[in-house]
């Protein structure tokens, strides 16, 4: 008995290959729609509302800061055309703006910052009041390449005075660059 072939050798090898095609064209639209909702599900619970903003490119920006003037911008700046420039040692802070809230959430604060030297510190502080050691949310910049930073979330109610300010070094002196300040209320 003779055996019949309908789909040749090579009819045979174009299907199969035909096959492979589609099931990897299925995966990677499988995959590629998984990363994306993994992409919104992430973005959509980090999304904020910017209440101030400072990029410190002139003496305008600095309306509100205690203790600040124009030489306190540098031409030394992440973006833009200048940046805040602290320099210090006090364990008390070198400046502070104080606002008030109009809005009951929760805010954090981020800028771009470094120092002049490794081993130095600089920290910006969001808080009530300067004493507080419970009710302030803080980023502590280091290091002598311009990096991002950003503090974790602090509760605050509608209608509170609050404060931001600067402490640099401590015992030892410091010098610290802030550019892109901001303040956000998370939505």
């Amino acid at each position: 008995m003779k055996k019949i072939h309908l789909i040749s050798n090579e009819g045979s090898n174009i299907i199969r290959n035909l096959i492979v095609i589609v099931i990897s064209i299925l995966l990677f639209s499988y995959c590629t729609n998984l990363i994306d909702n993994n992409v919104k599900d992430k973005t959509k619970n980090i999304i904020s509302k910017t209440i101030y903003q400072n990029d410190f490119e002139n003496a305008n920006d600095l309306f509100g800061w205690i203790g600040l003037s124009d030489g306190n911008l540098s031409n030394d700046f992440y973006s833009g055309k200048s940046s805040l420039i602290l320099s210090g040692g006090c364990i008390q802070p070198i400046t502070k703006y104080e606002f008030t809230l109009q809005e009951e959430g929760d805010y954090s604060i981020s800028c771009f910052g470094k120092t002049v030297e490794d081993n130095q510190t600089c920290r910006l502080v969001l808080s009530r009041n300067i004493d507080s050691e419970t009710s302030y949310v803080a980023v502590e910049i280091k290091g002598n390449n311009w990096k991002f930073y950003e503090s974790t979330n602090i509760h605050f109610q509608k209608g509170e005075k609050e404060m931001l300010y600067l402490n640099l070094g401590g015992i030892i002196a410091a010098t610290s660059y802030i550019d892109n300040l901001k303040i956000s209320k998370m939505e």
